[in-house]
């Protein structure tokens, strides 16, 4: 579960490229209040669904079919601000039919979207989650991208990187159960969290 930032007030959790709804799912069921944006209409309609399937369709969830750039900027200017971020792109992508959607490039649109996050989050976040299924994007080169997110180390951490001690990398796999069968690589994750 994500601590709240306060007694009265659920964590606000902002879902990048929400897909099917997973990590929304999950910080909702840990009582965060989730802003899910996904720029295919499809996706947003599988999300839904999937939480009705999981008894979580009565949770406090804004579904925003958005172009992810577009939205980030749009927070700032806004001036809001959340406590956790989950962000999964995709190498290339573009939004569904309908509106214009903007067309995102990891390479071009990954150092923007990092600056505009780092302006989004609470002082005191709680969880910065990152994660990529690119080979050309390893979980170093993430975490390098990840550095202007990160809040600043607190008292007593000493002269530490900011967040250094509390950045997990890694590989992300799906294992193989059948005798003979084998691992399929899915990418890899960078995450941030307070200690």
């Amino acid at each position: 579960m994500i601590a709240p930032p306060s007694a009265g007030a659920p964590p606000r959790v902002l879902n990048l490229f929400g897909y099917s709804g997973g990590s929304t799912l999950a910080c909702a069921a840990g009582g965060a209040s989730v802003v899910h944006v996904d720029g295919a209409r499809a996706a947003i309609a599988q999300a839904r669904r999937n939480a009705q399937l999981s008894r979580l369709d009565q949770a406090e969830v804004r579904w925003l079919c958005d172009d992810t750039m577009s939205y980030l900027r749009r927070a700032v200017r806004r001036g809001e601000v959340f406590d956790g971020v989950v962000a999964d792109p995709p190498a290339f992508g573009r939004g569904g039919q309908g509106k214009k959607r903007g067309e995102w490039r990891i390479e071009r649109d990954l150092p923007e979207m990092c600056s505009l996050l780092a302006q989004l989050l609470s002082p005191s976040p709680a969880l910065l989650l990152l994660s990529c299924h690119d080979a050309r994007w390893p979980a170093p080169r993430l975490a390098s991208h990840l550095a202007p997110c990160l809040p600043p180390p607190q008292p007593g951490e000493g002269g530490a990187a900011p967040g250094a001690a509390r950045l997990a990398t890694g590989s992300m796999t799906l294992e193989a159960h059948a005798p003979g069968g084998k691992d399929l690589a899915m990418g890899c994750f960078v995450r941030w969290s307070p200690p």
